[in-house]
């Protein structure tokens, strides 16, 4: 009888091993086909200011909103930081989630984010806003190449304002344009001066201006306050707002994988068409390929043309 006994343990022993393999293999498949765990919380969005914009923050904000109707028992929050503030929140562990900011700055953020979650999600662009009563009264003509329209601005002594504005460089932005060593620039002046200059007492032919200043001037027109102006687009660009998700977040935080998954889609959501279409709301342009998002004739299409 205990020989028996001995039998059938020995039996159940084997079997039970021999088992074990399929039963370990069951259940990584049963672990890889759970549903997503769902994340639900606050995601800490911060806008690292980087160049001119109009309504940078309600655009964002906007964005925000409909992805929280996507996305039940997730908020996502924004504020703005300078740079300086962003490497203090770096020594103190407490980075937002994710990081807004422009192209100039990227080297420098993204040794805050992954590497491969750095993406544009904006930009902006130049342009030569030009007074046309100043430039008919020399035969001035669109089709001028930059260096006939150098050339035309020097013999007529005419000058040109290339205002100086936080982060960016107009004066690099003209210089790319073409060269202008002949011709009177105005360049060590900041943008309030220069521009009741342009605007109110024909000073300058030309203003090298931001998305911003082009869209200011069309409200003015539209009020009957402003002057009537001409744009030649400048097919060069710094200003580009770049999205990084912070890897200090994903690491420290010990959370699992539905944080990072939620921002991931909030990178989805702003790169849609459905957003990306509503990006005039801060007078900036669409990353997406092929979008038109202004209307076709103002100046604003014209510097989206040339941005494309």
């Amino acid at each position: 009888m205990a020989k028996w006994v001995r039998f059938m343990l020995l039996l159940v022993l084997v079997l039970v091993v021999a088992a074990l393999p399929k039963v370990a293999e069951r259940m990584r498949e049963d672990k890889l086909n759970l549903p997503e765990e769902k994340w639900e919380g606050i995601l800490t969005c911060a806008v690292v200011p980087s160049f001119p914009t109009v309504n940078l923050n309600g655009w964002l904000n906007s964005a925000f909103a409909s992805f929280e109707k996507e996305n039940d028992g997730v908020l996502v929050s924004l504020k703005e930081m300078t740079e300086a503030g962003i490497r203090a929140a770096a020594d103190a562990g407490t980075l937002p989630d994710i990081l807004f900011f422009g192209v100039t700055l990227q080297d420098t953020m993204e040794s805050y984010c992954l590497p491969d979650s750095a993406v544009p999600v904006a930009k902006g662009g130049y342009g030569l806003l030009g007074n046309v009563k100043l430039l008919d009264g020399i035969g001035w003509s669109p089709n001028l190449s930059p260096q006939e329209n150098t050339n035309l601005l020097a013999e007529h002594k005419l000058s040109v304002a290339a205002p100086l504005l936080l982060y960016v460089s107009t004066l690099e932005a003209l210089n790319r344009y073409g060269d202008f060593s002949a011709v009177s620039v105005i360049s060590d002046q900041p943008h309030a001066k220069v521009w009741s200059g342009f605007a109110l007492e024909d000073e300058y032919a030309f203003y090298v201006a931001t998305q911003r200043e082009i869209m200011r001037m069309e409200t003015l027109c539209a009020a009957g306050k402003g002057i009537e102006t001409v744009l030649v687009p400048i097919p060069w660009t710094d200003q580009v707002l770049m999205l990084g998700i912070v890897r200090q977040n994903l690491t420290q935080k010990g959370e699992s994988e539905g944080r990072k998954s939620v921002c991931e889609r909030l990178v989805e959501h702003l790169c849609s068409e459905e957003i990306q279409s509503t990006i005039g709301k801060a007078a900036l342009f669409p990353v997406m390929e092929g979008l038109q998002i202004y209307e076709p004739g103002t100046q604003m299409a014209q510097m989206e043309d040339a941005l494309s």
